[in-house]
């Protein structure tokens, strides 16, 4: 019997000449036992050595086998690719357009998807893995009726700069406050700025608002950190800010443990100043001081601290970023952002 279901697969997918009338009884006579049919089909959709042709018949079936198991993660060849867009089962392609490694045309594709779900995770797809689609296309998806596609489309990469600020006064109010960020508020016109200042719903109020922000320098100096009111800055400070000799030496001999500690990891807190604080009382301080990049193996090894058994074992920063991410669990890269004045190949889409 097995030997029977072997031939019958190879008829079906190509891998032995037939002709297409002998091929159809094969794929029928293979889907009477649907378990096999589940297990030869979704076995040739995973095999990288599998031929074009073999797998532009695997998406000639309908229903594929649990397609989330490896449609969402498969690298697919161009010919492949281009099969499985046209698989008739919305759900199927939108599987594959969750696909990271589908060729810029394939998504370009299911960006104009008939289905608008589909539509919506292409999008996702190509702003979040920063993937060109034609600018034609941004284009068409930046004025498309729907405004969640809109939406999603001012986080493009690619979209003309004409296109964006024409969003900053889209009838709706998510697409506009999408649209206006550090970037394209300088360049909105004076009137666009006004109407967006006094907007009426409060997710453009709040955009102007971070798009217009300047951010406070930390303490760097004494005076400044004394006069400093916000605790979480003055932490900050500490443990981030470029300070100088004079408050380094404050730092390392504050009172308070969660300042000494932040002094401990400030690389701009000189190497003389925080090595006394590995003899601190707060063992979170004396460990702060072991995960200095400028200390040495001996100076680590001679610093009384012991890890607790539940601990979290993650190497310190100045550590190789891809050795962070394996070793504890980030195994995913994390998706682009931007920060304030930052291109436009970088704008973030903003949470839907």
């Amino acid at each position: 019997m097995a030997h029977k279901d072997d031939q019958l697969t190879r008829v079906a997918f190509g891998v032995s000449v037939a002709t297409d009338a002998a091929r159809a009884d094969a794929l029928r006579l293979l889907e009477a036992d649907t378990a096999l049919h589940a297990e030869w089909i979704a076995g040739l959709a995973m095999n990288s050595a599998a031929p074009d042709e073999v797998l532009r018949r695997v998406f000639t079936v309908d229903p594929l086998p649990d397609p989330q198991d490896w449609l969402a993660y498969r690298k697919l060849s161009p010919k492949a690719a281009r099969a499985a867009v046209t698989h008739p089962a919305p759900c199927v392609r939108k599987i594959l357009a969750e696909n990271p490694y589908l060729p810029p045309d394939a998504l370009a594709v299911l960006a104009e998807d008939p289905d608008p779900k589909v539509r919506r995770v292409a999008l996702v797809t190509a702003w979040e893995y920063d993937v060109a689609l034609p600018t034609e296309l941004t284009v068409r998806l930046a004025t498309d009726p729907e405004p969640r596609l809109r939406y999603f489309a001012t986080g493009l990469r690619g979209l003309p700069d004409e296109t964006l600020l024409s969003l900053a006064e889209d009838p709706d109010p998510r697409v506009r406050a999408a649209a206006i960020d550090s970037w394209s508020w300088p360049r909105l016109r004076p009137e666009v700025q006004a109407a967006a200042w006094a907007d009426p719903d409060p997710q453009v109020r709040k955009a102007v608002e971070r798009a217009t922000h300047v951010d406070v320098p930390l303490p760097t100096t004494v005076e400044d950190f004394l006069a400093e009111t916000d605790e979480r800055r003055r932490r900050d400070a500490a443990s981030t800010a470029p300070v100088d000799a004079a408050l380094a030496a404050l730092l390392v001999t504050h009172e308070d443990g969660s300042i000494r500690h932040g002094a401990a990891r400030n690389p701009h807190v000189p190497q003389a100043l925080a090595l006394p604080l590995a003899a601190d009382p707060e063992p979170s301080v004396r460990l702060a001081v072991s995960l200095r990049a400028d200390v040495t193996e001996e100076q680590r090894a001679a610093i009384e601290y012991t890890v607790p058994p539940a601990a979290i074992r993650c190497p310190p920063g100045w550590r190789n970023a891809s050795a962070i991410r394996m070793r504890c669990g980030r195994s995913r890269p994390p998706a682009t952002s931007c920060c304030a004045g930052a291109s436009r190949a970088h704008r973030s889409c903003p949470p839907m």
